[in-house]
């Protein structure tokens, strides 16, 4: 499925972009009217442009794919062919969804933890980097002192005494709605609908959730991203946390993009590694899942935990 399109002599790029929905290309060739983009392409008037039959169509960002007034313009001279794979159109629109599209396909449960965060702060904060660097910030905070104080919180850059006591207050709200559904662990099937949301992660995310004495959730924390190994998931950055949380037990888990439920090499030594600092650590490790968005693999029910 690829897109052909005429390229100017010069090689000069439009400043307009596609802006098409996915649902407005039906199968067979569709043509679709694009009003020109950039005067010194003396496009001038609304034009069409070809698309070869099959061709699924994206939202992409300006300058992601060939403009429609550089396909469409008259005075091209040469022909260069422009493929970009229905692979490559997916990945840019995953990029663009918004998080109400996100919520829409998936669930608030969809979000990460940083999402759900960045979201809350980033009226406070003037852009959405800024608001990912400091939600990260936040969260690290939270995972080390669960109930922070507002000169806790205002210590972080970018957090105001506004934006910290809205952080309080939503956690107080979320505190005394916890203590009437407080989420315990009891099956692996549990430790999956908690981390069910990283299934849709395009790289591994290694993810620790602490637990008390009666197996309530402490925190989920992601404690890196990458190909899981002994290198990138060492016990050290497993149980840091926890220790602080005075956690009594903790489950671990990590995706596969893949979509394969097997656990390789690295995996199994990973695991063991990490029961064995447990034991020395006097916290138990309950369960250790491999997680896509199908299924899960637990090492506990495979008898692989003893």
């Amino acid at each position: 499925m690829r897109l052909s399109a005429r390229k100017v002599k010069d090689k000069t790029r439009a400043r307009g972009f596609l802006d098409c929905p996915l649902a407005d290309i039906s199968s067979g060739c569709s043509h679709i009217p694009v009003k020109g983009q950039d005067e010194t392409l003396r496009v001038p008037c609304d034009i069409h442009y070809h698309l070869i039959p099959g061709f699924i169509s994206s939202r992409p960002v300006a300058g992601d794919v060939t403009t429609a007034t550089e396909i469409a313009n008259p005075e091209f001279l040469e022909v260069e062919e422009m493929a970009y794979t229905q692979m490559e159109l997916f990945e840019t629109f995953e990029k663009t969804q918004t998080i109400a599209e996100k919520i829409a396909q998936y669930g608030v449960k969809g979000l990460g933890d940083c999402e759900l965060m960045v979201e809350l702060i980033r009226p406070y904060l003037s852009s959405r980097a800024d608001a990912k660097r400091t939600a990260n910030e936040i969260l690290d905070a939270l995972n080390c002192n669960v109930t922070p104080s507002l000169t806790d919180l205002t210590s972080i850059k970018g957090v105001s005494k506004e934006l910290a006591s809205g952080i309080l207050i939503a956690l107080e709200f979320g505190r005394r709605k916890g203590e009437k559904t407080a989420r315990s662990i009891t099956s692996p099937n549990d430790i999956y609908r908690e981390t069910y949301h990283f299934t849709h992660e395009e790289q591994e995310h290694f993810i620790v959730m602490a637990l008390n004495g009666a197996h309530e959730i402490l925190f989920t924390k992601c404690i890196t991203t990458g190909i899981v190994n002994k290198t990138l998931a060492h016990p050290r950055e497993v149980f840091s946390d926890a220790i602080k949380a005075r956690a009594t037990a903790i489950a671990i888990a990590h995706n596969h993009p893949s979509g394969t439920l097997e656990p390789s090499d690295d995996d199994i030594s990973l695991t063991k590694r990490i029961r064995l600092a447990g034991d020395i650590l006097g916290i138990k490790v309950l369960d250790h899942l491999i997680i896509t968005d199908k299924s899960y693999y637990s090492f506990l029910e495979h008898g692989m935990l003893d």
